[in-house]
Order: C-alpha cells, then structure tokens, then sequence
C-alpha cells in the first residue's frame, strides 16, 4: 500500500520491500508485473532510502511551472531506485512480462509510471535540464538535488517483455462502440 499521487514513507517502506523479493529471484523464477497510472508515485525509493519530502517539492514545483508527464516523469526516473528499469535490474536473471496499462499520452512506455521495466533512454542530464528548465530549485526552495542514472545494461532488459495491454485510446474506442450499440 502507498499513497498517490505524492510519495510517502509508506511508498517507501513498499519499493523497499518490492526490491527485496526481486533481489532474491533466481534464473528459474517467473514475474508478472502489472504497471498502471499512478505508479511513479508510488515506486519511490530515494538513495538515502527516507527522503521522499524532496521528491514530493519537485513534483509540485514541475506540476505547478507545467512540466508535461514526460518531463516530469524524465525527473522521477532520476530520483528513485524504482523506476526507470530499476525493477527489472532487480527481477534479472529472473524472466518476467510487464503488462502495462498506459495513461500517458503517446502511449510511450518508459514514461508510464516512470518505466519500471523498461530499458530508460534519459540521462541525468536530461532530468536537470527539465530541472532547469522550470526553474524547479528555486520553485521548491531546495538547494541542490543528487539525481541517480537509471540502468542502462541490455541484459536487465533482455528476458523481460513490455506488453501494453490498455491504453487511454482503446478505452475511449470501447467506450464510443459501447455508446454506438
């Protein structure tokens, strides 16, 4: 359990406890990951492993100065231990599937829920020009922010398969056949 759509101690407590079981997986091991809207607030796990509150202050200023999901997500991938491909570097040499239900526009999976199964294309160069960008540090009066490079290795990624099963486009499509019968 964990709290949305700003991170707590709670999420922490839970990504914690999520590595710990991928950690312990073996070559034999199967997972099923199930990846939706709402899971970047969700999979945060700070280096420190305790200060979400700089995190939350980020995510207020992006949303506040209008960052786009993808920018904001681009910033989150490189504030956790969680996201951006970090749960399937825990799940290796495990082999898993994600299905994945997307509530970003585009549909472009490294950014719903901050891609926690999928091989990460941002830098931490690219977060603190998001950062930048939205003048974030003086929004959030922090001083500085230590960003984390997500995993870049292809063989987290390669027995694991991405699967987008629903996407805010297809559910529109259900809802206007539905509205036609």
């Amino acid at each position: 359990e964990g709290t949305h759509p700003l991170s707590s101690s709670a999420n922490i407590a839970a990504s914690k406890r999520m590595k710990k079981e991928l950690e312990a997986l073996q070559k034999e091991d199967f997972v099923l990951f199930l990846i939706s809207g709402g899971g970047s607030a969700l999979l945060c796990l700070p280096e420190d492993g305790k200060n979400f509150k700089d995190e939350v202050a980020i995510q207020q200023a992006l949303s506040e100065q209008g960052a786009t999901i993808e920018e904001l997500n681009t910033v989150r991938k490189h504030l956790s231990l969680a996201r951006g491909g970090y749960l399937a570097q825990y799940a290796y040499p495990a082999r898993a599937v994600s299905l994945i239900f997307s509530d970003v526009p585009g549909n472009e999976l490294e950014f719903i829920a901050s891609g926690p199964t999928v091989k990460d294309d941002t830098t931490v160069a690219d977060a603190e020009r998001v950062m930048e960008k939205y003048s974030v540090l003086q929004h959030s009066r922090l001083e500085a922010v230590r960003f984390l490079e997500t995993p870049k290795g292809d063989k987290y990624f390669a027995g694991l398969d991405n699967i987008l099963l629903i996407s805010n486009q297809r559910a529109l499509q259900a809802m206007a056949a539905k509205a036609d019968d």
